[in-house]
């Protein structure tokens, strides 16, 4: 019963305590003031209500912990997106990312507050209208307009030189980078989907691997350090989200409390914080994804060479090679196609091997099993030998 209760707390804990802390602003800040839909509720005991709180927490974590797969499909911009929202969102995040990729790349640069200023003022000088004007002024001012317009693009040509050349500025750079995924056509139209894409796409285009399809057989092979690392990672991320949603309904309802039973200076602070803390949580949630990413990426790097083994396949020498193998793999698991079957064959390891191999895993277990028995008793004799002497 214990080990039940772990695991479920393991899973809810992420979301409950979200729960408990809307929960609790809304009892002790707008409940109070509050006779909406509250008049059932004053009329219980302290301990009732306390019994009520508990339980309300309890079934909207497990609620959230049920839904969690559409509340990450809407943020990451998947469900209920109209289509013409999500190409508009998805071409900004192109444009987003290749300024990225050009800053890194030194023929661009990621643009700050006096950067962009600069260069609209020159895009301002070279409009159409600036140089109509500039043909009805007198020489003096001509010259004096064309000296400041040299002056800008000599700055903004240094800005161009300090921002590529910076060491920092650059690893900024490529941290924001990194949230996106390597190939164009999986750029979702939100930050927060394309910083899961970007992890959840490294298997694929790195080795040729599916994560996603292999996500369980990963994990039956990986280390027990790396397992835990990824569910903790998770479990961050699940904070924030459920952190998300919550205070955009804590806000909501507080709005509609202020509206109907008039502003109340409690309520209209409690609905504008709720409203900052769901702005701020869905930004907290991109940012914690990159732990998310790192562990994902050890399970991917590690767990593969040991997925192969226990796949039966002998890992190909080359990358080239292994790319093909787990790209037959995974289109073998999903489609069931009988070519990739036998084009699968290739890779697989000869039977006397396997078992040539579990013999020897056998002996070495044993081996070190009858070596911890050794030292066991060799640490006994020893504080025997001790005991003796004194």
């Amino acid at each position: 019963m214990t080990e039940i209760l772990k695991t479920l707390w393991g899973k809810l804990y992420a979301w409950a305590i979200p729960t408990a802390l809307m929960l609790g602003i809304y009892w002790f800040f707008v409940y109070p003031n509050a006779t909406f839909g509250h008049d059932w509720l004053k009329s219980r005991s302290q301990g009732e209500q306390l019994a009520i709180f508990a339980a309300a927490t309890a079934t909207i974590a497990f609620l959230l912990s049920a839904l969690s797969s559409p509340l990450y499909r809407f943020l990451e911009g998947y469900l209920l997106w109209p289509r013409w929202l999500q190409d508009c969102r998805k071409h900004f995040q192109l444009a987003r990312k290749r300024r990225l990729e050009e800053s890194v790349a030194g023929t661009g640069w990621r643009p700050g507050f006096a950067t962009t200023t600069t260069a609209v003022l020159l895009d301002a000088f070279s409009s159409p209208c600036f140089l109509f004007l500039n043909k009805c002024l007198p020489r003096s001012l001509q010259e004096c307009g064309k000296n400041i317009q040299l002056t800008l693009e000599r700055r903004l040509e240094e800005r161009k030189e300090s921002d590529v050349s910076s060491g920092w500025r650059r690893g900024l750079v490529l941290e924001k980078l990194a949230l996106y995924p390597k190939n164009d056509d999986q750029v979702a139209p939100t930050r927060f989907g394309n910083a899961l894409r970007s992890f959840e796409t490294y298997g694929k285009t790195r080795f040729n691997l599916d994560s996603q399809s292999l996500w369980y057989e990963l994990c039956a092979v990986a280390p027990a350090f790396i397992r835990t690392a990824v569910q903790d990672a998770r479990s961050v991320v699940d904070f924030f989200v459920a952190s998300t949603y919550l205070s955009a309904l804590l806000g909501l309802v507080t709005l509609i409390i202020a509206v109907s039973e008039g502003p109340k200076l409690s309520t209209v602070i409690v609905c504008i914080f709720a409203f900052l803390m769901t702005v701020l949580c869905r930004w907290w949630a991109v940012r914690a994804t990159t732990e998310w990413r790192y562990t994902v990426q050890a399970l991917v790097n590690i767990g593969r060479v040991k997925l192969a083994e226990a796949l039966g396949l002998r890992l190909p020498e080359t990358l080239e090679d292994e790319k093909k193998m787990w790209g037959l793999v995974t289109r073998y698991g999903f489609y069931s196609k009988e070519a990739d079957g036998i084009s699968l064959n290739q890779f697989r390891k000869k039977p006397e091997f396997v078992a040539e191999e579990a013999s020897e895993n056998q002996h070495g277990a044993g081996n070190r099993e009858r070596q911890e028995d050794n030292n066991s008793l060799k640490e006994k004799d020893d504080d025997g030998s001790e005991g003796e002497d004194c």
